[in-house]
């Protein structure tokens, strides 16, 4: 009864860990989706620019 018992709770938190990895994983890609539509672009840019005066040096 015991390791049923402990079966069912690890199947439950497996679950839960599942569903929250989900939703943490969407609030991100929403989150980039809003940074790069406002300043993402000009930031990249800039990134890109760095990484082209690296190799310059």
């Amino acid at each position: 009864y015991f390791q049923g018992c402990s079966i069912s709770t690890s199947e439950q938190f497996t679950s839960r860990a599942g569903k929250l990895n989900k939703t943490l994983s969407e609030t991100s890609w929403r989150y980039q989706l809003l940074t790069s539509d406002t300043s993402g672009a000009s930031s990249q840019e800039n990134k890109i620019d760095g990484q082209d005066n690296d190799d310059n040096l």
